[in-house]
């Protein structure tokens, strides 16, 4: 999440937070929520400013070891999540399409613990792929058309067709990772 302070001036430490310059902080948070979706409070925190002289490409992103990208977030806030919860707890940690990344699938975890993440990009999946097919339509899968009924006067309003697909399924990685 990204806290915007373009208003305040002469706030120092802040970082760019979006394409055009923005500045502020950026907020990566866990919540505690019970099985009844009743929030339980913070679990872990990490708030960080870009360094605004620190412009790479995305091709140099990309050849970061994954410490120094900003998606290692997820796999310290998981981390943390294990230090603060009993084992006999059930962890989900829910993400967006920033987790979808190899490191955090083959971190070792309990078996407490498991991850729903908003793929942004296709896996391959072991198993019947005609059985994948038929569990999508057994869960809910289809698509769904969002229209953007706040869009600007005068402007087209966007409508937009999402693909939903739930369903169980073992990532396939291109190689294996041993464990530490």
């Amino acid at each position: 999440m990204a806290v915007n302070y373009a208003t305040h001036k002469t706030t120092k430490g802040l970082g760019p937070i979006d394409a055009h310059g923005t500045q502020g902080v950026l907020v990566h948070s866990v919540l505690g929520v019970s099985p009844d979706g009743v929030p339980c409070g913070l679990l872990h925190q990490q708030v960080w400013s870009r360094d605004p002289e620190e412009k790479r490409t995305k091709e140099e992103r990309k050849k970061l070891p994954i410490e120094e990208k900003e998606s290692y977030r997820w796999l310290e806030s998981v981390e943390a999540t294990k230090n603060a919860v009993s084992s006999e707890t059930h962890i989900i940690t829910v993400a967006d399409r920033e987790a979808d990344i190899f490191e955090l699938f083959v971190l070792p975890r309990p078996n407490n613990m498991d991850l729903l993440i908003r793929a942004t990009q296709n896996r391959r999946v072991q198993g019947d792929r005609s059985q994948s097919e038929e569990t999508l339509g057994k869960c809910g899968g289809g698509s769904r058309i969002f229209r953007d009924h706040n869009h600007t006067f005068g402007a087209y309003a966007r409508s937009t067709r999402t693909r939903c697909d739930l369903y169980t399924a073992m990532a396939n990685p291109h190689y294996t990772c041993a464990s530490p």
